[in-house]
């Protein structure tokens, strides 16, 4: 019984400092999940502390740190043993794993491996059919097709996630986040005015939930958008914004994207 109610407490407590985007506080109840496993030489401990450090990790920016733990949860998924852990935590490990490799291996300058990994989630989660699971794996964890430029891809995920998530009826992922990811693939296709009325509203659906963490990202797309329609004071405005938060939070792993976008900007205007 009291190793039943550890996991989800401590996960409970990281996942909570990192969606209010305190990742600093993130990292240390992440190292608290990995000490706790050490201690008490419990395997499911170790793969959710694994698991948290990789996200946390990745938000800060540290890739190859990310990438570190998680190869330590691919070394250690049994998908019997850990099956389990989803129902107590909300998140299948593996699946986990997967939100953030694509991205990190894109980022490390690995894109067609990116492209695979994340499709392996994709599958892995819809056979483990969990709802939060398959929400997540969907529309953050599909952001691989938003850096390589591949709009249908990215919005074919979202309009998955939308339906999957309003049959499950989990608003945070249907009106939230899958309408976030939809906006970005319509941006990316070209169609900025629908972007431009259908992400703020997005966003700001995701912020009154409390959460805080890859906000300044989604905010430089609206501000892309922004600039696109003519607005490039109003798309500068919004960078500042992203910067200070990704300073202020720590939240660094799309911080050059936001600077290039500013140099963009900038150029623009002729500076």
């Amino acid at each position: 019984e009291h190793r039943a109610s550890y996991i989800p407490l401590l996960h409970g407590l990281w996942v909570h400092t990192l969606t209010l985007g305190r990742h600093d506080d993130s990292m240390g109840w992440a190292e608290k999940l990995l000490s706790a496993s050490a201690t008490s030489k419990d395997g499911d401990l170790e793969i959710c502390g694994h698991r948290a450090a990789m996200a946390t990790r990745f938000w800060m920016g540290d890739l190859v740190g990310a990438r570190r733990h998680g190869d330590r949860i691919r070394e250690l998924y049994d998908q019997h043993r850990h099956r389990h852990i989803a129902t107590l935590t909300n998140s299948d490990p593996l699946t986990a794993e997967g939100y953030y490799r694509g991205q990190l291996e894109w980022m490390l300058g690995y894109p067609d491996r990116a492209a695979r990994m994340s499709d392996e989630k994709d599958e892995h989660a819809r056979l483990r059919n969990h709802p939060f699971d398959v929400g997540f794996a969907l529309t953050v964890g599909a952001q691989v097709y938003d850096y390589r430029c591949e709009p249908e891809k990215l919005l074919a995920r979202a309009e998955e996630a939308e339906r999957y998530c309003r049959d499950h009826r989990i608003p945070l992922m249907s009106e939230a986040m899958a309408q976030i990811v939809k906006g970005v693939a319509w941006l990316l296709a070209g169609r900025v005015g629908d972007a431009l009325t259908l992400l703020p509203e997005a966003l700001a659906r995701l912020h009154r939930t409390g959460h805080r963490a890859w906000v300044p990202y989604v905010r430089a797309h609206i501000a892309e958008a922004t600039a696109l329609s003519g607005d490039v004071e109003g798309g500068l405005a919004l960078l500042e914004a992203s910067i200070e938060q990704a300073e202020r939070c720590a939240e660094r792993v799309h911080l050059a994207e936001v600077l290039r976008l500013k140099g963009w900007m900038l150029d623009l205007q002729g500076k």
